[in-house]
């Protein structure tokens, strides 16, 4: 076949030029590169293929969807980043006020298991008669071995009075389970608090609007209740994602009696900002043992990290998460919102923990997620970390203060009046 004319003579400048077309193409683009491409040029590019995408593609798609499509392209550059929708941002601003709609119950993983760790308190669950270590097997019919958490979560969730299906596996009981419950708007107490003998145990599940009362309430009645014998106290992170920064450098200020707690870098490596204690702990200077798991992360990374270094609190369990970044809220349009990460931050020791984790003074294997006890603490037969937090509660000489900051990680510290026992 002959090519035709334009074609043929394209060929033949190509060839007295010496140029091949893929070097052609190359020139083109490393042309284009160094061409002057600002705001107006993306938002031009942008719009001309909004409308081209919104006029030609095969299903019908509306210009909000479109602009949401590319929002989030734009926003996930890390996994902690992500555009938000209106239903998004509601249900994000209820979580940050303690508040849900759902049944009242936590669960967690358990090998190929997905079992209730925790039953709030005069929820639909616990009025249904759900018991704490029922395995989820189905919710709304579907298969719980088939679904992420974040399914599960969405499945539980939902309106104000109306039902969800669950079938449930109980050690025990001959049969599976099968009940319907009832949702219900309420607050979800990020904070719960018990003693085990003459120790304080306080819980926090994530860090929200109420999570500071919730620890100044808890020392409070600790303190009342144990008095002078009161032998310190255990502060179990295990499990917590993280949440309000506020919260957590509200909650290191009431343990320490001053210091820096947190360093926060902007993207231009300069220290953005930094908190620091203010004089006086709400604990009365308690010993302090800090309960930590894989699973504890972002803010409750940051309160470890601070007691840790300033020598306040032995930890023990295993190494946290490592989520060492920051996120702001910035909200837009339609009532809909940016979650960005903005900067990194340093505990008082100046160690950045991003994708490293918090190391435990005390290394101690433990359950996978820890469950509470009707008595709101936890089982100390299956709790080996409670357990082993307990045995150096127990042994603590005395009281401690602040202490100094730590340049070095340490393990085997001996903190806040206490030995590590080995």
């Amino acid at each position: 076949m002959t090519p035709t004319a334009p074609v043929a003579a394209l060929c033949l400048a190509l060839a007295l030029t010496g140029v091949a077309p893929a070097a052609l193409r190359a020139q083109t683009v490393a042309a284009e590169e160094a061409a002057p491409f600002g705001e107006a040029e993306a938002v031009e590019l942008f719009t001309k293929a909004l409308r081209r995408i919104r006029g030609s593609y095969l299903e019908p798609m509306s210009d909000r969807q479109l602009a949401e499509i590319a929002i989030a392209a734009m926003a996930e550059r890390d996994r902690y980043s992500k555009y938000l929708n209106p239903a998004d941002v509601k249900q994000l601003d209820a979580e940050t006020r303690g508040e849900m709609t759902g049944i009242g119950i936590r669960y967690r993983k358990e090998g190929e298991r997905v079992r209730v760790s925790e039953i709030l308190p005069g929820s639909p669950a616990e009025k249904a008669g759900m018991r704490t270590g029922d395995a989820l097997v189905q919710v709304e019919g579907r298969l719980v071995a088939s679904l992420d958490m974040a399914e599960i979560g969405r499945l539980v969730r939902g309106r104000d009075g109306v039902p969800v299906r669950l079938t449930l596996e109980r050690v025990g009981a001959p049969a599976l389970i099968e009940l319907s419950v009832t949702r219900a708007s309420m607050t979800v107490p990020s904070v719960r608090w018990g003693m085990a003998g003459r120790v304080g145990y306080i819980r926090i599940n994530r860090f929200d609007r109420r999570t500071t009362p919730g620890v100044s309430e808890a020392l409070a009645a600790l303190r009342a209740g144990g008095g002078a014998g009161l032998r310190g106290i255990v502060l179990d992170l295990r499990d917590n994602p993280g949440g309000l920064v506020r919260a957590a450098v509200d909650v290191a200020d009431a343990f320490l009696g001053g210091g820096t707690i947190l360093t926060s870098v902007a993207r231009d490596g300069a220290a953005s900002r930094v908190h620091t204690a203010r004089p006086g702990d709400e604990s009365g200077e308690a010993p302090l043992v800090v309960l930590i798991n894989n699973r504890s992360a972002s803010s409750a990374e940051i309160l470890a990290g601070a007691l840790q270094d300033h020598g306040r609190a032995v930890l023990v369990g295993s190494k946290s998460f490592g989520k060492g970044v920051i996120q702001n809220i910035y909200p837009m349009p339609g009532g809909s919102a940016l979650k960005l990460t903005v900067a990194r931050y340093q505990t008082p020791a100046g160690h950045a923990i991003h994708q490293i984790g918090i190391a435990p003074d005390v290394i101690v294997d433990g359950p996978e997620s820890p469950a509470l006890t009707a008595a709101g603490i936890p089982d100390v037969a299956a709790d080996q970390p409670f357990a082993r937090a307990l045995k150096l509660l127990d042994a603590a000489p005395g009281r401690a203060g602040a202490g100094t900051v730590a340049s070095t990680p340490r393990p085997g510290v001996t903190a806040a009046g206490l030995g590590t026992g080995g």
